[in-house]
């Protein structure tokens, strides 16, 4: 009833705002914009609407809110000016709208299933048409006789995202959202390297010189071995440094064949050298399971609140020690430093939605959110791990609430079966 909602919403809101604006006051942390703030605000509520319309009870569903309300990286990220949160809460909200378009067929929430995930794609370079496919195939699934009103919805999202696609393409050169792909898989495949062995491979031939430079660099480090100054009309696709002057400008258009012979160069390794890659992709994997806050760029702020940090991550988090790295590719986590707490939650996700999915006995709306989910966590985890080492617990926190929303479903469905079982055993013992 609309009175429970409200209060539902009264609840989690009460907790996030509360338990932020306590921290933030008590400790100066330096905020962001009100358009970062007001995404932070919303992503603790559409944590708790997911989990009720999964069918969670409404106690587990404002506590699960609490608890995105009140962690360390929800105050730390939600403070830095960067597109982490957004990406968090618009896939948070994407997941909302699937579920209850799946459940109910309501325009609106069509509307925002496609739009919010179009959304994403368009703000974070991680989500691919790939993805937005996948999603729409889950919802032309879901919707059965329906199909047609999943077309007319997704039409003009996907219309947007594809003519951007067609832009890049035309103007760039590009077929994705970024031109990065080559700088960033060199994280994974020549900066990782064992020592002595890119410049063995140069030697003989089977990498480009480029393999020796650092990637990130400006354009006139790479200038004209490596590619042609550009002659763009645009004076900000013409210019070497940032505006501040504090760092390159990757939007030079110079580094878009820079960041293509940078893949040459990746896609040569692996051929040369996979047992490295493969190296590399484990140690993103246990990178990805660090809690997201330990992160360089959130240091400053998190060094304001190192108690209420290292309290969650030791008991909460289950995290035995800290992990702290910098740069490009810092080293890997050891077994004392990853956090079980993240490893049960991801593994759950992971593992145990795709059997609830496959599962005849529940409802097709309800699985179908569930493969939502699924889709999400999936895609973030493989792709992430396979094309970038260095920031992957960034990589984890943009999935915002929603390993942790389908892992408290696969929990309660597995209590709601062992409790049944035992019901089972007792009446046939009676």
């Amino acid at each position: 009833s609309a009175p429970i909602f409200a209060a539902r919403h009264l609840q989690v809101y009460g907790a996030r705002y509360t338990g932020e604006a306590a921290v933030r006051k008590i400790v100066g942390i330096d905020g962001s914009p009100n358009l970062f703030r007001l995404h932070s605000d919303r992503v603790a509520l559409y944590a708790t609407y997911l989990a009720l319309e999964l069918g969670l009870s409404v106690r587990l569903a404002v506590m699960l809110g609490a608890v995105v309300a009140l962690s360390p990286s929800v105050v730390l990220y939600q403070a830095w000016e960067f597109y982490t949160f957004p990406t968090a809460a618009l896939l948070a909200f994407t997941a909302c709208c699937g579920a209850r378009f799946f459940a109910t067929r309501r325009l609106l929430a069509g509307i925002g299933l496609f739009a919010g995930a179009s959304a994403v794609v368009l703000l974070n370079s991680t989500f691919q048409w790939p993805w937005l496919v996948a999603l729409a195939l889950v919802a032309l699934v879901a919707m059965g006789r329906g199909a047609r009103r999943v077309v007319l919805l997704a039409a003009l999202p996907l219309v947007v995202v594809f003519g951007w696609y067609l832009k890049d393409a035309l103007v760039f050169g590009t077929y994705s959202t970024s031109s990065m792909l080559g700088m960033n898989l060199a994280k994974t495949t020549l900066l990782t390297a064992p020592p002595g062995t890119v410049q063995a491979l140069v030697t003989e031939g089977r990498l480009s010189p480029i393999a020796l430079q650092t990637p990130f660099q400006s354009a006139r480090a790479y200038e004209p071995a490596f590619a042609r100054p550009t002659t763009n009309s645009d004076k900000l696709l013409r210019e070497v440094n940032k505006r501040d002057r504090a760092g390159p400008n990757l939007d030079n258009a110079a580094e878009i064949a820079v960041s293509n012979a940078y893949l040459r160069a990746d896609l040569a390794f692996i051929g040369a050298r996979p047992g490295s890659y493969l190296a590399s992709i484990g140690k993103g994997i246990a990178l990805w399971f660090v809690p997201s806050e330990q992160y360089s760029f959130l240091e400053p702020n998190a060094q304001q609140i190192p108690g209420y940090v290292s309290t969650i991550d030791r008991f909460v988090l289950l995290q035995p020690t800290p992990w702290s790295g910098s740069g490009y590719t810092p080293v890997a986590p050891d077994a004392a430093q990853l956090s079980y707490g993240a490893i049960l939650i991801d593994g759950l996700a992971l593992f145990g939605l795709p059997v609830l999915v496959w599962s005849r006995r529940r409802p097709l709306p309800w699985r179908a959110a569930l493969a939502l989910i699924w889709v999400t966590v999936a895609y973030t985890f493989v792709l992430t791990s396979l094309v970038e080492y260095g920031e992957n617990n960034r990589f984890r926190f943009d999935l915002g609430p929603l390993p942790l929303v389908g892992a408290a479903a696969v929990a309660c469905a597995v209590f709601t079966w062992g409790r049944r079982r035992r019901e089972g055993d007792s009446l046939s013992g009676a």
